[in-house]
């Protein structure tokens, strides 16, 4: 098994480095030691200028520099190698500065102590420090076993790999250009690689290359094409009038990582940065170019590298040895051995071509197992020998040789039983919840899935049999209040949020974002609508008499983003209905207006017609509690990012893959439309879509002297059969959320609905109260005698003083 060795780099080359190094073996960090480099802004000068005269040769992809008859181009290639000579010069010395020799040295005495390869990484976010070109450190240059390699500080475990019951290396070749290439000889070269499966796409469209790289599996992808790069970043070229960004191709990649994709290689321009670019993605292995790289050296560089990487090599290995063939063409093209860059993921162990094409969902007994078998046969397969009899010696060699064969039984028992241990991924959580706000019964697949690929992390409960426990807590009928309560305790592990506002809400408690909900839609919209004969043509002809039909006051679609736009506005209002119950109701004129989710239905019905479109509205996400490691949070988003379709689908769990949304500005909005709900009389219509006063948005609920609680009741919700929960508006303007049974709520108000409750004044006392996020207190009613009415209070109607709780502005 190679050695490692990680640089660990922080600082910059204006005030200098802090530097760690990490020696790995066989998985596990044996050594660590810790040193400096100064500042060095002479380097990052020279490097300068010899990329400026790199790139100033204008490396024609048809005609190389040797070729070139302008006087001016011959001078500035011979340039090109001298300054190149001085930079690798000067960085050496840098490398040999006092403050670094105690790493130098232990460097030294490990490689020439080890006979097997040799795998050094930079690890640093500094982008000037890993354009180096590191494979002329003089340390690692001499040692023909090693290669070096840059990776970004953070790196995440990517999915397992899929089935590959073909057992084929499976790649996907795309070639932007023909001009100057013969693609059936490149073809050809690909088709000859032993144990493989090519797709071969040349000059692609957009939509062609985004169904590949969605619907398939690849093991490697190559993207031979040439690139450039223009003040937003590198641009990949896919044919000869199209290119694309890494913005406009991120998702498809990040879907080719999820499905397993091992290794990318590009062909293209400024690699580095390209691959800083991808960083997010996390590929395992990428390789790229340092520079602009002309076709002919990118095509021997390819020949030879698939040619000693399919051959055995390590991928590492196969770099090196395909690098240093570039040699041979520095007469024309300088420094050509400076361009391929191996850029790694931290977490991997880069696999082999044979690994590759390997079936691994069902895969050999480990290493470890093996090498357990090996040391016991070894150690007793030995038969004493002496000059005894004959009969002696056989019953010594029967009892030997029996109880050699039950060690190895033993030995092969355990070691089989022990395998999926070195295989599953594991985590230190001994149990897992699964909170929801949909449907439960849809997450009964994804359960099942990952009792069957999770192991406990601790080997004794792995041997004896014990599972990662994992419960479902949560339906559809859960109140977005509760979620929030839950999120608030951390009770739920894994959060299907099912809601933006919910989303928000994790996301302000620092959980983390591993997919996206409903990935079909990443953003919706709400909208208004009226029959299509409806005299009203937008939101500016809705009055006091206009009759409005709202969802529950937990929809976002039916609710939140409708009443945020129609802020400040007396409306009569009939809440309470689902889509379909609205979409009839505004049919058949029982109401003038109606709200709800933007969907194809509601555009194609020519019965309606929409009045007002909202404000988009993010997809809700799947976050995974502050409480869990990191390394369990990290084990959690792949598994869950590899499950198979049928468990992501919207028939089921309903997530994918996708960039976490940005929920700030969504969160400002709900903020406002809870206040409006606290604020407004909701029974008795018109009713006024604003506050009459200043209202804090996020204050804490003060306790008051004698910890008795006095408010006005403005909202009720029936969470469960027999209880209830009121909102009430307190002094201060503090909001108060009181748990009550609805039998002590008959005995004590002598109420059974919102509508007898609404704008009552009720006294609470003798309950410990809860502090709630938002600025909520919770108070949980147990007996009669801990919540009476008082009176009730005049509703004060002053239009004119808006407050508006303006925060944000509608």
């Amino acid at each position: 098994m190679a050695i490692l060795f990680v640089l660990d780099l922080e600082g910059d080359f204006e005030s200098g480095f802090r530097v760690r190094l990490e020696i790995w073996s066989q998985g596990l960090l044996c050594e660590s030691r810790t040193g400096e480099l100064p500042p060095a802004e002479r380097l990052t000068k020279q490097y300068v200028n010899w990329q400026s005269i790199y790139r100033s040769l204008g490396h024609c992809r048809e005609v190389g520099i040797g070729e070139a008859m302008a006087e001016e181009r011959f001078q500035a290639s011979q340039d090109c190698a001298s300054l190149g000579v001085d930079l690798c010069e000067t960085m050496n010395h840098w490398l040999r500065s006092e403050s670094f020799l105690p790493i130098r040295d232990e460097l030294l005495v490990k490689i020439r102590e080890s006979d097997e390869e040799v795998r050094a990484i930079v690890r640093s976010n500094n982008s000037q420090l890993r354009r180096l070109p590191w494979h002329k450190w003089d340390l690692l240059e001499r040692f023909s076993q090693a290669e070096i390699a840059v990776s970004p500080q953070e790196s995440r475990v990517p999915p397992l790999p899929p089935p590959n019951p073909e057992c084929k290396v499976r790649i996907l070749a795309i070639l932007a250009r023909d001009d100057g290439i013969n693609i059936q000889e490149e073809q050809q070269l690909l088709e000859k690689l032993p144990d493989s499966a090519i797709t071969f796409l040349v000059k692609p469209q957009r939509e062609e290359l985004y169904d590949l790289l969605w619907e398939q599996s690849w093991n490697v992808i190559l993207f031979l094409s040439s690139g450039k790069s223009d003040i937003a970043g590198s641009r990949i070229d896919i044919n000869e009038t199209d290119s694309l960004t890494v913005e406009e191709i991120r998702f498809a990649m990040r879907k080719t990582v999820a499905n397993g994709l091992e290794l990318a290689i590009f062909n293209c321009g400024d690699g580095v940065e390209l691959a800083e670019a991808l960083e997010l993605l996390h590929i395992p292995q990428m390789i790229v170019m340092r520079e602009v790289v002309p076709d002919k050296v990118a095509r021997e560089f390819l020949k030879f590298f698939l040619r000693e990487f399919s051959g055995g090599k390590s991928l590492y290995g196969a770099v090196r040895e395909a690098r240093e063939y570039l040699e041979r063409l520095e007469y024309k093209f300088p420094c050509a051995t400076w361009l391929p860059v191996i850029c790694q993921n931290l977490t991997v162990v880069p696999p082999t071509w044979q690994e590759l094409a390997a079936d691994r969902s069902v895969p050999e007994p480990p290493p470890e197992a093996k090498r357990i078998q090996g040391m016991t046969s070894r150690t007793t397969t030995t038969l004493p020998s002496s000059n005894t009899s004959r009969n002696t010696n056989t019953k010594l060699g029967l009892k030997a040789i029996a109880a050699t064969a039950v060690v190895c039984l033993t030995t092969f028992a355990f070691s089989y039983r022990a395998t999926p241990y070195f295989l599953k991924p594991k985590l230190d959580a001994k149990a897992l919840t699964i909170g929801t706000l949909c449907n439960r019964d849809r997450l009964e697949p994804l359960v099942s899935y990952l009792q069957n690929h999770l192991l406990p992390a601790n080997f004794v409960d792995f041997f004896l049999g014990k599972k990662i426990a994992i419960a479902v807590d949560g339906d559809d009928r859960l109140l977005d209040s509760d979620a929030k309560n839950k999120l608030e305790r951390q009770d739920w592990d894994i959060a299907f949020t099912c809601s933006a506002i919910v989303s928000g809400f994790a996301k302000e408690k620092n959980y983390t974002f591993a997919a996206l909900m409903f990935p079909q839609n990443t953003r919706s919209q709400a909208a208004l609508y009226v029959k299509a004969n409806s005299s009203i043509q937008s939101i500016k002809d809705l009055n006091s008499s206009t009759v409005v039909a709202l969802g529950d006051f937990n929809s976002v679609s039916s609710f939140y983003m409708p009443v945020y736009d129609l802020f400040g506005k007396s409306l009569k209002v009939d809440i309470g209905h689902p889509d379909e119950e609205i979409r009839k109701l505004v049919k058949t004129g029982k109401v003038d207006v109606g709200s709800g989710y933007l969907d194809k239905n509601l555009q194609k019905d020519s019965d309606l017609r929409v009045i007002h479109k909202t404000r988009d509205v993010p997809s809700p996400g799947v976050y995974l509690a502050p409480q869990l490691s990191a390394g369990d949070r990290a084990t959690l988003e792949n598994i869950l990012l590899a499950a198979p379709k049928a468990i992501r689908s919207p028939e089921t769990a309903n997530y994918g893959f996708a960039e976490e949304p940005d929920y700030r500005k969504f969160m400002e909005i709900a903020r406002l439309v809870e206040t409006i709900i606290a604020c407004s009389n909701w029974t008795k219509n018109p009713v006024n879509l604003f506050c009459n006063f200043s209202y804090p948005q996020a204050g804490v609920a003060p306790l008051p002297a004698g910890n008795v609680w006095v408010g006005r009741v403005n909202r009720w919700t029936q969470y469960r059969s027999d209880s209830a929960i009121l909102t009430l508006l307190g002094e201060n303007k503090a909001i108060y959320r009181v748990e009550v049974s609805l039998e002590i709520l008959k005995k004590s108000l002598g109420a059974d609905s919102f509508q007898e409750l609404q704008n009552k004044e009720v006294r609470v006392a003798g309950v410990t109260p809860r502090q709630l996020g938002g600025g909520y207190l919770e108070l949980n009613v147990t007996a009669p005698s801990q919540i009476q009415p008082i009176a009730d209070i005049a509703r004060k109607k002053n239009p004119d003083n808006l407050s508006a709780v303006d925060a944000v502005d509608p």
